[in-house]
Parts: C-alpha cells; sequence; structure tokens
C-alpha cells in the first residue's frame, strides 16, 4: 500500500504472486487441537473473512498470521518470503483488535500517528499527528473532523474508523481485523463496514477479518473461509457459500436453511413442498436444502402443499412466516410485502441444494 499511489489501478489478481500463503498450519494447545492443517491463499487487495463458531480457532488462526503464536507445524509466507519464524513486528502485518485499543490519553490524530514508522522516537507524536500521511488517512475514513479529540469522546464506529487508520499508517502488507464490529450498535455496522471496505479497496491493501457473524461475512467479503473445529471446511465468493454450501452442517451455519430428507432421482427430489429441482449429477438418499426466500406463500391453490400460518416474525425490512402444513410439517417461509394468515399454499423458486447421505 501506498498513501500516493491511492488511485493505482490493481493489477490482476490473477496473474501476480498471493499477499498471503498459509501453508498446512497447525496449532495445539495441550491436547486440544485448535487449528487443524490450515492452507489459504489471499490475493493481494483481496478482503477474506474467516466465519466460524466460538471456539472453532479463527482467533487463534488470526494470531498466527500475525505472528503472536509459533505454529506447531506449517509456513506463513508474505508474498514470495516465508515469515513464519519472524516476529510480530517484524512482518509487516496490522492486526486491528476488537474495540479498537485506542491509547486514552493520546488524541485522534495522536493515535493514528503512532503507527507511522519511527513515530515517537525520531519526530514526536504531535509532530507526527501532522504529517500529510496522517491528514489523508483521517480524511478516506471520514474522521478529519475529531483530530484534536480524546477517545473518550468518540463513538464506538469513529473508535473504530481510528484504530483501522492507525493500522494502515505503517503501510502494511496485510490487514487484520478480529471482530471488529462486535461492539458496535446494529445501525452503526452497515455504514462503519461500508467505510472500511472501500478505504480498504482504494489503498489496495489485503485483508483477513475474523467473525462469527454470516451477514458481516458475506456483505464485506471477496471471498469467505467458513472455519469448523479447527478446519477450513469450505472457501468461496459469498454467493457461492450461501448457494451452495459444500454440506448441510454449512448451510445451516451460514444464514437459515430449510432442509428435507429425501431421494433425488433425474435431477430432483421429492419433498412435502413437491418436487424440488437440483444440479444435474446428484443421485441416490440425502437432504435437500432451500433457503427460505425461496419459498414462496399463495393463496390456496390444488396441487400445492398447503397449511396454517401459525407465527409471524417481523423483521421491519421482510418476515419469517412459520407454516404447518396439513401433512404434519413445519417450513419457514422468509417473506416481504403483507403478512399472511389463515391458510396457504407453498410453491419452491429456483434450485435446491443436495447432500447425500454419508
Amino acid at each position: 500500500m501506498s498513501l500516493g499511489l491511492l488511485d493505482a489501478e490493481v493489477s490482476d489478481v490473477t496473474t501476480v504472486t498471493p499477499a498471503l500463503v498459509l501453508d498446512g498450519l497447525v496449532k495445539s494447545f495441550g491436547s486440544t487441537r485448535a487449528v487443524r492443517s490450515v492452507s489459504l491463499d489471499i490475493a493481494p487487495g483481496e478482503l477474506l473473512a474467516i466465519l466460524g463458531p466460538s471456539g472453532c480457532g479463527k482467533s487463534t488462526l488470526l494470531r498466527l498470521i500475525a505472528g503472536l503464536e509459533a505454529p506447531d507445524a506449517g509456513r506463513v509466507r508474505l508474498g514470495e518470503r516465508d515469515v513464519t519464524s519472524r516476529p510480530a513486528h517484524r512482518r509487516k502485518i496490522a492486526l486491528v483488535p476488537q474495540e479498537g485499543a485506542l491509547f486514552p490519553h493520546l488524541t485522534v490524530a495522536q493515535n493514528v500517528a503512532f503507527g507511522l514508522p519511527g513515530a515517537g522516537k525520531l519526530f514526536g507524536l504531535r509532530r507526527a499527528a501532522q504529517r500529510p500521511e496522517v491528514q489523508r488517512l483521517l480524511e478516506l475514513l471520514h474522521i478529519q473532523d475529531l483530530v484534536e479529540r480524546m477517545p473518550a469522546q468518540i463513538s464506538g464506529g469513529q473508535a473504530q474508523r481510528v484504530a483501522l487508520a492507525r493500522a494502515l499508517a505503517c503501510d502494511p502488507e496485510i490487514v487484520l481485523m478480529d471482530e471488529p464490529f462486535s461492539a458496535l450498535d446494529a445501525s452503526l455496522r452497515h455504514s462503519v463496514r461500508t467505510d472500511i471496505r472501500e478505504t480498504l479497496a482504494r489503498l489496495g491493501v489485503a485483508a483477513v477479518v475474523v467473525t462469527h457473524d454470516q451477514e458481516e461475512a458475506l456483505s464485506l467479503a471477496d471471498r469467505v473461509a467458513v472455519m469448523q473445529c479447527g478446519e477450513i471446511v469450505q472457501v468461496g465468493t459469498p454467493d457461492e457459500v450461501y448457494r451452495a454450501p459444500a454440506s448441510s452442517e454449512i448451510a445451516r451455519f451460514v444464514g437459515h436453511a430449510v432442509l428435507f430428507s429425501g431421494r433425488c432421482q433425474a435431477g430432483s427430489v421429492g419433498s412435502c413442498l413437491g418436487e424440488i429441482a437440483v444440479p444435474d449429477g446428484s443421485e441416490g438418499d440425502g437432504a435437500v436444502m432451500v433457503r427460505p426466500e425461496q419459498i414462496l406463500l399463495v393463496p390456496p391453490t390444488p396441487g400445492l402443499p398447503t397449511g396454517e400460518v401459525r407465527s409471524v416474525t417481523f423483521y421491519g425490512h421482510d418476515a419469517d412466516v412459520t407454516v404447518e402444513l396439513d401433512s404434519g410439517e413445519s417450513v419457514v417461509a422468509r417473506i416481504q410485502g403483507d403478512l399472511p394468515r389463515g391458510r396457504v399454499s407453498l410453491r419452491v423458486r429456483g434450485a435446491g441444494c443436495f447432500f447425500p447421505a454419508a
């Protein structure tokens, strides 16, 4: 990243050396295997989200990348350099911890200036806070009006922007963010995510974000790596991970899933919602998944599965409607518009995803 070349075009990521390569990383704590042979490539300028439940090993993986933990096996490379044995301060990797961890006795500008190489030793934080690099980062993250404020005088969203600006001031090759939005109110998360994503993209800095929030990962990242029990179980674009999860467990974790057991023949699976089309090539027993938004509710119609609306959970922009079918199964549909009552029929829009039985 170069602050003087903000508008330079990013080269085709398929023809350049990856910004970060993880090769077979393993880490145990006593008898607990926290990270199990994790291998990943991150392209220059890419934002990768590591998504997983609490305790799956994602924060340990982030510490291995940062150099705060030493792997039991495997390698970490930045570009073409092996940095596995290098300490954290020699990796050109910036870590943005949860809740920012700003210095309470420094102003916003001084907090950002602290990230500059040599700041405080060579020219002092007061002078460093006036440097063009600091001013440019403050402007990029829309916090230029906060320069003289103390951390206690700014909001959580503003503090997160300051923490990222401080991380970027050291001119890192990779930015790591550990649950960066977990402490923010829901109303703040969207604007802060948007600002941070746009800033990283404009600077062309690769970033890794660790999160347990599916919405955050899907809306923020170029690619999502789903982690379970210390392993990366699927890597893909947000659309791929959501629409074509690699297993029923991933389907349940990444968004809401409606699953039915059934037998796949000739590209479709019979279910209580009728025949559900699945990609060609699937055969045999297993489970078929559709997302709740694929289930349409229509007036009672002969030939379609029909049931009674039992509950409605309203979210404002949409609602989850639980329907008890005449056949006895309960199905959740996600709808927009008028909320249904009484009896309805259901039909599935689009294809499902089939998971063969083990």
